[in-house]
């Protein structure tokens, strides 16, 4: 007997066939009606619309487009967006932007993650980062991340004054039916505008790459050859891979350029490729260059070597219907002195645009002794910090011009910032490779005279603080840290007075455009510490350091209106001691250095009151010390602090009122109104003090100081003040090498300035003068408990 079919189950099945049916349907016209396009602007609601694009302000996701936290939650962004209304934005799509990850007090602090429905498919998505009025944000955006499909579009892109956007279009693949954008690794992400448009290209896909393509950063491939007098050297390969599902053909391959005649394609290359599916190809080139045209014979001329071509083709791979590779070649008229390339010929050859020296003809050879290098791209970074902490940092050698040895040269390597680092660099030191040694003349020479040499070790490193980056041999080991180059006499023994030698010119790598890598710098030294032997060309070695960020940013320059400050204008002062027209207070040893109840600002000016905290001798309990950061590492500065007077009457020893410069309370040149009890106060004191250990430079009895209607408290520093030693006496050749000088003045009643004591050369010149240096006022009790109260009414940091 067959049993009856149940017929609620007959129901269910043509329910189930029903809404399948349904679902389908509604599935594939959700699908049909899924955008496969978008431009959208970031701005707020009320700001003018660039035409063609569709506004994004801020709204939380509703489920088509809009912002979600980064676990999935729809987030209200709307308090993040911006309108700058300046004139240095290029267009009304970077003038608007909104805080991806907000700081505090500018809107919704927490990380936004942006979503957008697409169609599934590959689209070319542009991404916009950056804005015209701040330069704080590291920014970073990946494109669908945590799936197969992540694409970083915006790699930690650093924002600077000169460089203050980005713009980079990446190929990302959508099959979730969502454009995912996240910020998620960068700092204060501020984003601009994005644009989206299918991918084009067939089933074929062409992909073109270069040796150095992992290592130069630039934006499209290179190959780098070099040569000395026309010598042939090994053909170099560029790769054509086909991506794509179809075979490809290549074809029209050809050399051309400024001096197309300098290259040509190796013996055999056919000009026409066809590859299949999954595989790959070379196309071999060589370097052929005919003599130079100009050799140089003395020090003020430089050859005429560089050479530049272009490898093109065509294709039939719809996403490169044509497609091209840079060629550059030095070719030097002979070895050593004035045969060598230039540093900028070195650099332009691997397609940095930097300006690397200050002039032509000698200027382009001899770079010169000094720490700045004035009207040039240079900065000064004695440390590095690892800009991605997931990725190793690269320290890779691009040029070696040195002279020949017949011995391993040029042990370079890194060291911890703080390490007790030596000359010859001790075991603090961590040695990554060196170079072989040359044959004995007139034999060739090895890895020496040319462009990529090779190396004995290793080029990568995890440090996990603060690094510095060392090179050289024995005792001629220069350092990123000029504080620990000190020059040597031609017996390897410290000049006296101490002059710190410039051991690397540090350079932004910037490419075509001068648009800024992010993380690359081109690192240049010129071996030995000895002045006599120096020509301070800085070619001798060249590096390329990668995933590196500076310790330490770089402030604002002397001068600059946020650095001279009428303190009788008022501002506000907080619990925090976060104090109108400062940066900061000095940290102190206990922590203690904010007692905002001793700081006010009323009709007299900035009001400090002391209290027995002071800073001497390795004593650091100094409280309400305020500075201001500024950019001490390129010219001469000016440190003015005005006290209105009367002065408050000084009755215990070493209550002060002082101007400061330096970069701790262990550390600091210092101007003060000082009761001292020799003779009659008040005095006026130069306090010097390296290391927790004090020096008093001077202190002359000023008894006019107490009934002045004002006092200016000076300070004037150099970071790279030319040693003007006669030649005659001239014992270890150090004229014109830097003199790191700080000295102290005063003024009363706006009269002319007097000095006092003599200049001071402080032994750590990178950590004095540097690009975020620190200057400031104080009052201080000297261990008295008796308060006295200075009003200041203008602070200024100034170019002399």
């Amino acid at each position: 007997m067959t049993a009856a079919r149940p017929r609620r189950l007959i129901a269910s099945a043509a329910t189930v066939a029903l809404v399948s049916s349904l679902l389908l349907a509604v599935s594939s016209t959700a699908a049909s009606a899924a955008p496969t396009s978008a431009q959208i602007n970031f701005q707020p609601a009320s700001a003018p619309v660039p035409a063609g694009y569709t506004v994004d302000a801020g709204a939380p996701f509703n489920g088509t487009s809009g912002w979600q936290s980064t676990t999935g939650a729809p987030l209200d962004m709307t308090t993040n967006t911006r309108d700058r209304n300046s004139s240095l934005s290029p267009s009304q799509l970077y003038d608007t932007f909104i805080h991806m990850q907000a700081p505090a007090g500018s809107g919704n602090p927490a990380t936004g993650v942006w979503q957008y429905a697409l169609a599934n498919g590959t689209y070319n998505v542009t991404v916009a980062v950056g804005e015209a009025s701040a330069t704080n944000s590291v920014n970073e955006i990946t494109a669908e991340p945590g799936t197969a499909n992540a694409v970083v579009i915006i790699d930690n892109f650093v924002p600077t004054s000169t460089n203050r956007w980005a713009t980079v279009t990446k190929q990302v693949t959508v099959s979730d039916g969502f454009l995912t954008l996240d910020p998620t690794g960068g700092t204060n992400t501020k984003l601009d505008f994005v644009t989206v448009t299918p991918a084009v290209g067939g089933p074929s896909s062409l992909a073109v790459s270069a040796p150095l393509d992992g290592l130069l950063g630039l934006p499209t491939s290179r190959l780098v050859f070099s040569t000395v007098k026309q010598a042939p050297t090994p053909a170099q390969n560029v790769t054509l891979s086909n991506n794509g599902s179809s075979p490809l053909t290549v074809s029209n391959i050809a050399i051309g350029g400024t001096d197309a005649s300098s290259f040509q394609l190796a013996s055999g290359q056919p000009t026409s490729i066809t590859i299949a599916p999954g595989t790959t190809a070379t196309i071999a080139v060589l370097f052929t260059p005919g003599p130079n045209s100009f050799c140089a014979t003395d020090p003020t001329q430089v050859s005429a070597m560089q050479r530049f071509g272009s490898l093109t083709f065509s294709s039939d791979a719809g996403n490169a219907p044509t497609g091209s590779v840079d060629l550059a070649g030095l070719n030097p008229c002979g070895n050593e002195g004035t045969n060598e390339p230039v540093l900028d010929q070195i650099t332009s050859a691997f397609g940095y645009t930097d300006v690397t020296s200050n002039g032509s003809g000698a200027a382009r050879r001899a770079l010169g002794p000094l720490r700045p290098l004035p009207n040039s791209d240079q900065v000064q970074v004695p440390y590095f910090v690892r800009a991605d902490t997931s990725k190793p940092v690269t320290l890779t050698p691009i040029a070696h011009y040195s002279g020949r040895t017949t011995y391993t040269f040029g042990q370079t390597g890194w060291f911890a910032k703080g390490a007790a680092v030596t000359t010859p660099c001790s075991s603090t030191c961590s040695q990554l490779f060196s170079f072989p040694a040359d044959s004995a003349a007139p034999g060739p020479y090895n890895q020496n005279q040319k462009l990529l040499p090779s190396t004995t070790g290793g080029t990568t490193f995890t440090p996990t603080g603060a690094f510095g980056i060392y090179n050289g041999n024995g005792y001629d080991v220069n350092f990123t840290d000029d504080g620990l180059n000190v020059l040597h006499s031609t017996t390897n023994a410290d000049v006296t007075p101490p002059h710190y030698g410039k051991g690397f010119r540090v350079f932004p790598a910037y490419g075509p455009g001068h648009v800024l890598i992010p993380n690359t710098w081109i690192l240049a030294t010129d071996v030995t510490r000895i002045p006599a032997y120096k020509n301070n060309d800085y070619q001798d070695v060249v590096f390329l350091l990668t995933n590196a960020a500076p310790e330490v940013g770089v402030a604002t320059a002397p001068g600059s209106a946020s650095l001279n400050r009428t303190l009788t204008a008022g501002g506000s002062v907080t619990g925090q001691c976060v104090v109108a027209g400062f940066d900061a207070v000095l940290p102190n040893s206990g922590g203690t250095q904010c007692n905002a109840a001793n700081i006010s600002y009323t009709t007299s000016g900035l009001a400090l009151t002391s209290t027995p905290g002071e800073m001497a001798n390795g004593i650091n309990s100094q409280q309400n010390a305020l500075y201001n950061l500024f950019d001490a590492s390129r010219t001469s500065f000016t440190v003015k602090a005005r006290i209105a007077g009367p002065i408050p009457a000084l009755t215990a020893n070493y209550q002060q009122i002082a101007a400061f410069f330096g970069p701790d309370q262990n550390n600091y040149f210092k101007v003060e109104i000082e009761h001292n009890g020799n003779g009659t106060d008040p005095h006026l004191t130069v306090l010097y003090e390296q290391g927790g250990t004090a020096t008093v430079v001077a202190s002359v009895s000023v008894p006019a100081l107490a009934t002045a209607s004002t006092v200016d408290l000076i300070i004037n520093g150099n970071s790279s003040q030319p040693d003007g030693i006669q030649p005659n006496v001239d014992t270890y050749k150090v004229r014109g090498y830097p003199l790191d000088q700080v000295w102290g003045s005063y003024s009363i009643n706006g009269g002319t300035p007097v000095m006092v004591g003599t200049k001071q050369l402080p032994k750590d010149p990178m950590g004095w003068f540097s690009t975020s240096a620190k200057a400031g006022i104080l009052v201080s009790g000297g261990g008295s408990s008796t308060p006295i109260t200075a009003n200041f009414t203008r602070f200024s940091i100034t170019n002399p």
